[in-house]
């Protein structure tokens, strides 16, 4: 019998794990450590909410993908232990935006309602039609939560813009983005000037704002440059300045739309953050401690020698589709990376991933 043993961190910032390989028996055991916090869920019971998160992770993931290496074959499986020093996972009541926080080092929050369909969560028979008002009512939801703060006041001093927020609107919009329990509909950001650069100041501005909130909520920022207006030489630049904040219509017929036709569970999705696999739905702010998750992700995947699933092209447009990284339900070759790296450092190169009992496929 050939065993071994092995600790790997994740390149992309985030996720960390423990493994044991046997050769002879095809397993490769994999144990993720997780710090868990519950002092924001009082009512929740400790116990049950582990032994869920665990079970629903071997059912979302284990034996999805498999190594191959000649006659060699090793089938992974996913064991969730508690551990102080693993990556933190905080537990809150009710339901809300869990998600990967780019924090140092990295943590994720999760929800009471995390193990729970997402039309269970909303209430509506598990039917595309049923799921699609769903998704209609979240954008109202959105939309009006935009309205409240629709008009942004910033104030210049020396060459610092900085947001006025004395009514706390902005705030309070941060909160209620912080509190949607998926992330669809990207909001927009929008400055016009004659300046140059300062429309571009102006969006940065607000943008910065709502991340330094802790808002993870897609953003775009639309900048506009127009042409400079005639002014008296020597007359000083203004110091007030706004910003528009937008949500764009509903389009039915857009991947945004359809994304909420699919079932997925939140939790599965964030288990993957523990293996380092980075959403595919969004970018991550740059100057975060995860800023190079994307690139990191794909490197792997290049050295591995599989394709990596679409991602967005900037910051602030957002992908959807059937991938558990995305907002769906399916794995892929690329989700195994971070495993197959593992591998390769462990039992030498050579190793493939191929297909398990993972039965569908995400379309690009």
């Amino acid at each position: 019998m050939v065993t071994r043993t092995g600790q790997y961190t994740s390149p992309t910032g985030f996720g960390k794990f423990s493994y044991d390989i046997d050769t002879d028996t095809g397993t490769f055991k994999v144990y993720l450590d997780v710090n868990w916090d519950f002092s924001d869920a009082p009512d929740v019971p400790e116990t049950v909410y582990k032994e869920q998160f665990a079970s629903n992770v071997k059912t979302a993931w284990d034996r999805k993908f498999k190594f191959q290496k000649g006659d060699l074959e090793l089938e992974p499986t996913f064991h969730v232990r508690e551990n102080a020093h693993g990556l933190k996972c905080a537990v809150k009541s009710g339901h809300g935006q869990s998600a990967l926080i780019a924090s140092d080092p990295p943590s994720l929050v999760l929800y009471e309602s995390a193990w729970k369909f997402n039309d269970e969560i909303a209430g509506v028979s598990p039917t595309a039609l049923s799921r699609a008002a769903a998704a209609t009512n979240l954008h109202q939801r959105i939309g009006q939560a935009v309205n409240e703060a629709s008009q942004i006041s910033l104030t210049r001093t020396g060459d610092t813009w900085s947001v006025d927020d004395d009514d706390g609107k902005l705030a309070a919009l941060a909160e209620k983005l912080k509190a949607m329990p998926v992330k669809q509909f990207p909001i927009v950001i929008k400055a016009t000037s004659g300046a140059k650069g300062k429309a571009q100041t102006l969006v940065n501005t607000v943008q910065s704002f709502l991340r330094d909130a802790g808002v993870t909520y897609p953003i775009r920022i639309q900048p506009t440059k127009t042409f400079p207006k005639l002014k008296i030489p020597f007359r000083k630049h203004k110091t007030q300045a706004d910003a528009v904040i937008e949500l764009p219509d509903l389009n039915y017929g857009s991947e945004l739309f359809t994304a909420h036709w699919y079932r997925y569970r939140v939790a599965d999705h964030e288990f993957g953050h523990l293996l380092g696999l980075p959403d595919e739905y969004t970018l991550y702010p740059k100057d975060s401690s995860i800023e190079k998750a994307h690139s990191e992700w794909k490197r792997l995947c290049v050295a591995a020698g599989v394709r990596a699933n679409k991602i967005p092209s900037k910051e602030g447009d957002m992908v959807n589709n059937l991938s558990i990284m995305c907002c769906g339900w399916v794995t892929s070759e690329c989700h195994f990376v971070t495993l197959w790296d593992a591998l390769t450092k462990t039992a030498g190169p050579g190793w493939q991933i191929v297909r398990g009992t993972e039965s569908a496929t995400v379309t690009q």
